[in-house]
């Protein structure tokens, strides 16, 4: 039963991400309304807060180690620069469950498409990464969502858009 369950939400997500990769193709900015900076939207069973304050960098670099060891970094490739988006994301369901199956956009002015680095939130600092495994009813999680883009772009004008498959969406105006 639970291998089940595991092949369906790989099985989802696969989908979700072939379609967007079909939809990013066209290159339009996800359909409104827009919530703003700070508001709260209802996904299923979550509510999902994307917050003003994106932060740039040029490199992301996790925790230092605590012995020996080397600390973990990621450049971004040449002409590109990372976003790092602040979210909020609180399980208000009735069971523990994990926001593991959603696809993150950030959609420039002109509509490309940018999907989320799961390469870059592994080397997130701790204070900075944000887990949505396993997220207890009631519980908050804070933390930054990476994404890579090109350096020229104006940093004015994002959209990011969250998508649980057979679910819902939600898009946020930054």
């Amino acid at each position: 039963m639970k291998k089940a369950r595991i092949i369906c939400i790989l099985a989802s997500a696969m989908l979700a991400v072939l379609a967007l990769t079909v939809v990013g193709a066209d290159d339009a900015v996800p359909s409104g309304p827009y919530l703003n900076g700070g508001q709260k939207a209802i996904v299923g069973s979550w509510e999902i807060q994307v917050t003003s304050g994106v932060k740039w960098t040029k490199e992301i670099k996790g925790d230092k180690p605590k012995s020996g060891g080397t600390q973990q970094q990621v450049s971004s490739t040449g002409g590109m620069v990372f976003a790092l988006v602040p979210v909020s994301v609180k399980n208000v369901g009735d069971r523990t469950s994990s926001l593991l199956v959603a696809v993150w956009n950030l959609y420039d002015v002109y509509g490309k498409s940018y999907l989320m680095l799961t390469f870059g939130a592994g080397v997130l600092p701790s204070s900075d990464y944000v887990s949505l495994t396993d997220v207890k009813p009631g519980e908050t999680r804070k933390g930054y969502l990476p994404f890579e883009i090109p350096e020229g772009l104006d940093r004015k004008d994002k959209y990011i858009q969250v998508i649980v498959p057979l679910v819902g969406s939600a898009t946020w105006k930054l």
